[in-house]
């Protein structure tokens, strides 16, 4: 009888410990799910700000003058209160300089 309920109370043991593992490894793995989405967030960010660039330049023959311009006639979206955006005119046939970082790395 004594045999049993230890083997019992050691299965009871393994199974709360095998629930606190998969607890912990859900929990890490939604973290690295969360920042591989946020680095993604900013790649698509910076593409769609590169696309409008170039179809404006296609379609032109010149490179706009800023964001607010991509933004009227090209439909760029911009999500202000995530990303902080930098567009800065090199010269009239010179890729400008784009850069679009987080804004609470920016921030700081």
């Amino acid at each position: 009888m004594v045999n049993q309920q230890v083997f019992r109370t050691a299965g009871i043991l393994v199974a709360v410990l095998a629930f606190i593992l998969i607890v912990l490894l859900t929990w890490r793995s939604l973290g690295d799910l969360e920042a591989q989405s946020r680095i993604s967030g900013l790649d698509v960010a910076r593409s769609a700000a590169a696309r409008a660039v170039m179809q404006c330049y296609a379609l032109e023959g010149a490179y706009p003058p800023d964001l607010d311009y991509l933004q009227a006639y090209y439909g760029l979206v911009l999500d202000t209160g995530r990303y902080a955006y930098v567009y800065e005119v090199v010269g009239e046939n010179i890729y400008p300089i784009i850069d679009i970082q987080f804004r609470e790395d920016v921030s700081q």
